[in-house]
């Protein structure tokens, strides 16, 4: 298992619950700087190489735990503890912007109006059918 000193390792990060994964990544700034690999069915990485995880720091987290130095592990697993069993912790996701577009009449219908429009130029009525 690769490791980086006293951090977390990709193997570690991927066993923590995919929510909790997200709303550390989100409480700690870490980015993603590769993509998603599974093989036979289970997670390798969720993205995040041990350079991105080198951003849990007790620094960060200690912000949340109060616990200060120590193991990383014991930090990570007390923010663990915060984020699935205490209160929610207030987390700063992306805002997203909802961007609405005029609705268009439906092609059919748009196309109804302008035949009957080409009719009334050309003055065309329709005709009875005749038995």
């Amino acid at each position: 298992m690769t490791q980086i000193l006293d951090g977390i390792s990709v193997f570690q990060w991927v066993s923590i619950n995919p929510d909790t994964r997200m709303k550390i990544a989100s409480m700690l700034d870490l980015t993603k700087s590769s993509h998603v690999e599974v093989a036979n069915g289970h997670l390798i990485t969720d993205g995040y190489t041990l350079q991105d995880l080198a951003g849990i720091t007790n620094a960060k987290m200690e912000r949340f735990t109060h616990i200060g130095d120590g193991p990383q592990i014991n930090n990570l697993n007390k923010l663990i503890e915060i984020i699935e069993v205490r209160e929610p912790v207030e987390i700063k996701m992306p805002v997203m912007e909802v961007i609405k577009e005029p609705v268009k009449e439906p092609v059919k219908e748009s196309i109804k109006k302008k035949v009957k429009k080409e009719f009334k130029k050309l003055k065309v009525t329709k005709k009875s059918k005749s038995k």
